[in-house]
């Protein structure tokens, strides 16, 4: 990643509360929405057989844009400090 690391896809759905495909496929939906191409941020992930498993790693931006989508508090948050510096 080129920026600050965030989390991964599977990290995301633990904090969310969400089953991991869910996040997989609002991940997807994201991205192609911020027009940038999700094979892009395909992590490499094995579960403990070595099966290949479907993973995506975002920066912190993007995980907060996921995030906060998720949490109406969060946003809510962030919202209002930047009202305060501005």
């Amino acid at each position: 990643m080129s920026k600050r690391e965030g989390m991964n896809s599977r990290q995301i759905a633990e904090h969310a509360g969400k089953p991991h495909d869910v996040v997989l496929a609002d991940i997807e939906k994201m991205l192609i929405e911020l027009s940038l191409n999700p094979s892009d941020y395909l992590e490499d992930c094995k579960d403990a057989t070595g099966l290949s498993l479907k993973q995506y790693a975002l920066d912190i931006d993007l995980t907060m844009t996921l995030l906060t989508g998720y949490d109406p508090m969060m946003l809510f948050a962030i919202i209002k400090r930047i009202d305060e510096l501005s």
